[in-house]
């Protein structure tokens, strides 16, 4: 009889080690020492795959602002190794495409940490208790802004009510219209580039696992984040003297920052019918800026899989990431001085994957 009332307590623990193939990878648990798991994902938002109905109710008009964000494309691959009892190291890169006026936003996203595990305990009110020390690093090639409604709204939002415009590749200003032309007396089409967009994260994050259930658990976790943040717009053409003297007009200060945040969430994972597993994730940013920059100092963050297991070492997982004010800390370097108001819109997207474990 006690051998039977221990195996019922053990089973929570049995079934928190199926951590190991959670795809939100926010929880207390660590792999075992010299365990080996590779995950792969692919990433979609278009029409047919348009989580709850967003693109059609948020995108409608993206292409008539600077701060349109459309389609994205985009794959993950990540490695996680168990380095002792206590330790697991995580590293990750994402590739995300996004349509972004004219260009598409190529933004290549690097994460390492490594989770050390303080205690774990069957019989403890939390049963396990762990720490992450983590960097990111996000950065993306020059986004080129040609199209003239787009010039415009920058401009617009450098200098208000400057009453010079382009159209058609010629400035505009009042009834007096001029056209650039260069030494071989081809037409000159000004235009912007949004340069070195980067942002550089340290990050300690503190998590708490307790086991709800025989099939079910939550994970609570807390972080801070220290953001180091490079962005610079540039006007051309540089090398032609009169548009030179325009541009001076719009001259666009240092937008370089520095940020920190704390981050908050939590994490549910439950089993159904042995290889079944749900998981849900809800997170909340209070990002501490200037002044200057307090339009949207928030973000809240939902994610959700279902995943099936595939024999003992493989698992597949469908399910979708939706951020409530956009990329306001996934990419931090898109929010500045003259898109901070642009972040209340809703932005999603699909996510297929699998994961192996050796």
């Amino acid at each position: 009889m006690i051998r039977y009332l221990l195996l019922l307590f053990y089973v929570p623990l049995l079934f928190s080690k199926s951590i190991n193939y959670g795809v939100i990878n926010k929880h207390a648990y660590v792999l075992p020492k010299g365990k080996l798991h590779v995950k792969g994902a692919y990433l979609k938002l278009n029409d047919t795959l348009d989580l709850l109905n967003m693109r059609q109710k948020e995108l409608g008009s993206r292409n008539s602002s600077l701060s349109g964000i459309g389609d994205l494309n985009g794959w993950e691959f990540a490695l996680q190794y168990g380095l002792s009892t206590k330790d697991t190291i995580v590293v990750n890169y994402q590739r995300w495409n996004i349509d972004y006026g004219d260009s598409k936003l190529k933004n290549n996203k690097f994460e390492i940490f490594n989770r050390y595990n303080i205690v774990a305990s069957d019989y403890a009110f939390f049963n396990a208790f762990s720490i992450d020390v983590g960097y990111i690093q996000n950065k993306t090639t020059p986004i080129d802004i040609k199209r003239d409604s787009l010039l415009n709204s920058i401009l617009n939002k450098i200098k208000p009510n400057s009453g010079i415009s382009l159209h058609d590749g010629d400035i505009v200003a009042g009834d007096t219209t001029i056209s650039l032309y260069n030494d071989n007396g081809n037409k000159i089409h000004p235009y912007a580039s949004i340069e070195n967009l980067s942002s550089k994260s340290y990050y300690a994050r503190v998590l708490l696992a307790k086991n709800i259930s025989k099939n079910s658990f939550m994970d609570f976790y807390l972080s801070y984040i220290n953001n180091s943040i490079k962005t610079k717009i540039a006007l051309y053409p540089q090398n032609n003297s009169f548009f030179n003297s325009i541009a001076q007009k719009y001259k666009i200060p240092n937008m370089n920052r520095d940020e920190h945040i704390v981050n908050a969430g939590f994490v549910y994972m439950g089993q159904y019918k042995q290889n079944y597993l749900f998981e849900f994730n809800y997170e909340y940013n209070r990002i501490f800026r200037s002044k200057s920059l307090s339009a949207n100092n928030t973000s809240n963050t939902i994610e959700a899989y279902i995943s099936r297991r595939i024999g003992k070492s493989f698992l597949v997982y469908v399910g979708g990431k939706l951020m409530m004010q956009q990329f306001n800390t996934d990419l931090p370097y898109l929010y500045n001085k003259y898109t901070q108001t642009q972040f209340d819109k809703k932005y999603g997207f699909a996510k297929f994957g699998f994961i192996y474990s050796y």
